[in-house]
């Protein structure tokens, strides 16, 4: 065998291979399990996105109210304060400047978690823009080996064709020599 056979001989066998993993590859469905587990998370991102603002918004709602009733009991201590030999206000004042920072905290909190539900929104809008995109990128990759397989395959033809044609003219030169010695 000579080494242009051996070498059109290799380059198909990697071109078949190439071919059947390519193959493979569509019969198994990366692309699309690819694109279904980015779909999934988008979802499972949407329902919590909407659980979270939700709660966020509550969170926000509760705390404006707590401000407000700790600022008027802050108020009312120092009204009480301002009786005459009465100091019993205080423990008012105390109790809503501790009530108004809850409440602040709380809005704060509140305010958080619509912010981290919008970026889970933009992160489920995000996935599946992603997902749409990886199966194009996919489907034109496997295209590019699948045509790549095709090349190895007829380049390996053409080598065998090559090594033919020569064992062909050796032959020739051969039965042309035994002619002119005839």
């Amino acid at each position: 065998m000579e080494r242009l056979e051996a070498i059109g001989i290799i380059l198909i066998v990697f071109g078949i291979l190439g071919l059947i993993g390519t193959g493979y590859s569509y019969t198994l469905g990366t692309a699309s399990e690819i694109q279904r587990v980015l779909d999934d998370s988008s979802t499972i991102l949407d329902r919590h996105e909407s659980s979270i603002r939700s709660t966020g918004e509550t969170v926000q709602g509760i705390g404006q109210p707590l401000q407000l009733v700790g600022k008027s009991m802050g108020d009312a201590g120092t009204l009480i304060n301002m009786i005459p030999f009465v100091s019993a206000g205080d423990p008012l004042v105390d109790a809503g400047g501790i009530m108004h920072t809850i409440g602040s905290e709380m809005d704060g909190a509140g305010s958080d978690l619509i912010d981290t539900s919008d970026d889970m929104k933009t992160l489920a809008e995000n996935l599946s823009l992603l997902s749409d995109d990886i199966v194009v990128i996919m489907n034109m990759a496997m295209m590019g080996i699948g045509l790549m397989s095709i090349m190895i395959i007829l380049v390996g033809v053409g080598f065998m064709e090559i090594a033919s044609d020569r064992r062909e003219r050796v032959q020739l030169r051969r039965d042309i020599d035994e002619l002119k010695r005839r």
